[in-house]
């Protein structure tokens, strides 16, 4: 019987910080998901179909000299985004979109389901609203803050 006991409590313990964590990450999302419905110029629930196009802007290597060349894995890397648009909430009501998307280089682009922000750009273009390349993970829970505040203006 003791043996149980210790064993639900080490379970308790394990999982914990887990739920935790997954509170912090939701409270951490939402705050971010609000900020870009209120200043972005588009925000959608989207699933990513794929890449039109992988563009690397700069490739960098040192060399233990201290010098520079451009065949290094230091960089940052363009891609061009498609997605099918599944729900808008600010925004022009689309069924598809392409954006912009930078990752330091190596890297791999996004799949899945996201909420996506987008900044409309001068040339017509969309690129993330977010600086750090933030999306979005498309969970009931944020789809639920979404539509609520979508429902509100």
């Amino acid at each position: 019987m003791r043996t149980k006991y210790l064993l639900i409590l080490l379970a308790v313990f394990i999982l914990l910080p887990t739920a935790n964590a997954q509170q912090g990450n939701d409270e951490f999302y939402r705050d971010n998901l609000l900020h870009f419905l209120e200043t972005a110029d588009f925000t959608a629930h989207v699933r990513l179909i794929g890449v039109k196009e992988k563009k690397e802007i700069r490739k960098l290597r040192r060399h233990s000299d201290g010098t520079w060349s451009d065949d290094g894995p230091i960089g940052i890397i363009r891609y061009t985004m498609k997605a099918e648009v599944l729900e808008v909430f600010v925004g022009p009501k689309v069924k598809y979109i392409e954006y912009m998307e930078f990752h330091e280089a190596p890297s791999n682009p996004r799949a899945g389901e996201y909420i996506v922000s987008l900044n409309l750009l001068d040339d017509g273009s969309y690129t993330l609203a977010d600086e750090s390349g933030l999306v979005i993970p498309a969970s009931t829970k944020m789809l639920a803050v979404a539509r609520e505040f979508s429902e509100e203006k």
